[in-house]
């Protein structure tokens, strides 16, 4: 089995260490994180490393895709060239003992801070919001669905929260992020916009 000594190590299809650093900087020392969209890890090893010791992540993903639907997108995005070879062979054969969760757990139990991941939801968005779960974050990262109906509806639900942050605000291929992180500041006159690395992350504020 694969060992990880840092991110690098976990696939994933983006490196956000820089920009967890920045917003992490602005949150109390006992923040409470969430995690939308896990993937294999990546990000939440990353949001561990720049984590206070107080701080908390919880990790929100449905874990139904087949280990191979996310390889195959995770080859298709190059991001294979942050392992190395024996690293990627590895990986193929935990794929064919694990499932998305399990991958998920293995690497993130890694993490010298695991201790901080408090605690996981294996659920859809839109059943974590229908049970009506909890919805005060200090910083929600939304990394899952990008439709624009789906991504309205957390970011409402979500609306109280201190960050509100998120991933492909200007990707073409999906066109919906950008409407509906919008539409949200135009609805809520007191939010402010940034958007990071190369208009890529959306970060919304109570000014």
């Amino acid at each position: 089995m694969l060992k990880f000594y840092s991110h690098h190590g976990v696939p994933g299809w983006s490196d956000f260490a820089c920009q967890f650093e920045e917003l992490f900087a602005e949150l109390p020392i006992n923040a409470d994180i969430l995690e939308l969209g896990c993937g294999f890890g990546r990000g939440a090893w990353t949001m561990l490393d720049y984590m206070r010791p107080n701080m908390s992540l919880y990790a929100l993903d449905f874990f139904e895709m087949t280990t191979s639907q996310l390889w195959d997108n995770f080859l298709e995005a190059g991001s294979e060239l942050t392992l190395t070879n024996e690293e990627i062979l590895v990986f193929k054969e935990m794929l064919l003992v694990k499932n998305h969760q399990e991958i998920f757990q293995y690497c993130i139990m890694q993490h010298p801070r695991s201790s901080q991941l408090k605690d996981i939801y294996a659920m859809t968005s839109q059943t974590y919001m229908s049970e009506n779960k909890r919805n005060n974050y200090d910083l929600v990262f939304i990394d899952g669905t990008h439709t624009y109906d789906v991504l309205s509806t957390e970011l409402e639900f979500f609306k109280d929260c201190t960050l509100l942050t998120g991933h492909d605000y200007d990707n073409p291929a999906h066109p919906g992020v950008m409407e509906a992180v919008q539409e949200f500041i135009t609805k809520y006159k007191d939010r402010s916009l940034q958007i990071l690395e190369e208009q890529e992350i959306f970060v919304i504020r109570k000014t």
